[in-house]
């Protein structure tokens, strides 16, 4: 992921932004649902729901990534099966950069 100097984005640049996740039911797509990234114990991630807040259940960055489509699967002995390739499973929703976007958005 870049922003618009090209650098890399860390995870405490990700706090407040706005991102999409793909919902799934028996291993099907069935809708879409917005988050605001938060910082939680030094993690950034998102609480699911409401109720996900009030018990603590967060869901960090770091476990919304999955294996690339062309990511080779590989094994290593005493260790168990792994992906050589992993890409984020969220998307990224563009904040406005002039307050007219936003009212038009609205």
């Amino acid at each position: 992921m870049m922003n618009k100097s090209d650098e890399p984005v860390t995870g405490s640049s990700m706090i407040g932004r706005r991102i999409r996740v793909q919902k799934y039911t028996m291993g099907h797509p069935t809708h879409q649902e917005d988050y605001m990234v938060e910082e939680f114990r030094h993690c950034p991630g998102i609480f699911l729901s409401e109720a996900h807040r009030k018990a603590n259940v967060f869901t960090p960055l770091c476990e919304l990534y999955d294996p690339a489509p062309a990511a080779e699967k590989g094994y290593i002995p005493n260790f168990g099966e792994y992906y050589a390739d992993w890409v984020q499973s969220w998307m990224d929703i563009p904040t406005p950069t002039h307050p007219e976007q936003s009212e038009e958005q609205q």
